[in-house]
């Protein structure tokens, strides 16, 4: 199956810039929560917020080890870093893991893909780009594409910088687009989530459906598996 948005989401050549901003923050809020359904579909539980700039950052175990969890949304194929004025970077600095949540297209988007990356990776392409914007008196907050030739319509040099191809792609799935987001009768025994199901590794995927039977997180099933010859 795949997973259902609502059409007002999609680009209006027509919109006000008012209407633009609201868009993109529907957009923006519809890939957060699609990152945190399949985190915790594919065995991560996740707790707390860090509540720290530049994204969604969690508390969360993942088979049984404690691990924090940052998550950044692309609704148009560019994700932003945030320097404060120490120098910090926020989110970056602060989780073990990233995932940036993606539609595979600005324009009309058919798919939602998630890619997981080491935050080291992108602070590294952040502080690059930071240095070269300070060399030639840029501010602000500075953007990185995640595709190779993005284009030349942000205001430093790294509109090469390629981000999918340092981290994994984690998942992906299709968008079927309705007039609502809400589950259509087919779909609310949960089987708009069945393709996430099918791209896990075996083990990961009886412990899933195990935990979703007995009642119980993902990482507290232990299963000991025995082969007779």
């Amino acid at each position: 199956m795949a997973i259902r948005l609502s059409r007002n989401l999609l680009r209006n050549e027509g919109d006000t810039r008012e209407e633009k901003f609201q868009r993109m923050q529907g957009r923006r809020s519809s890939l957060v929560k699609v990152a945190k359904d399949a985190l915790e579909m594919l065995g991560y539980s996740l707790g707390a917020s860090l509540k720290v700039p530049g994204g969604h950052a969690y508390r969360a175990t993942f088979k049984g080890k404690s691990v924090k969890v940052g998550i950044k949304t692309s609704a148009d194929r560019w994700v932003g870093a945030s320097r404060d004025r120490k120098g910090e970077f926020g989110l970056l600095s602060k989780v073990d893991e990233v995932f940036i949540v993606a539609f595979n297209d600005w324009h009309r988007p058919t798919k939602i893909e998630m890619f997981k990356f080491d935050p080291q990776a992108i602070l590294t392409v952040a502080k690059q780009a930071y240095s070269e914007a300070d060399k030639h008196q840029q501010t602000g907050l500075k953007w990185f594409p995640l595709d190779k030739n993005a284009g030349q319509w942000r205001d430093t040099s790294q509109h090469n910088a390629n981000l999918a191809a340092k981290g994994t792609k984690f998942f992906e799935d299709e968008i079927i687009w309705s007039e609502s987001a809400e589950p259509q009768e087919g779909d609310k025994d949960g089987s708009s989530r069945t393709s996430l199901l099918e791209e896990m590794p075996i083990m990961e995927k009886i412990r899933t459906m195990l935990s979703k039977h007995m009642g119980v997180r993902p990482e507290l099933i232990e299963i000991d598996v025995r082969v007779k010859i």
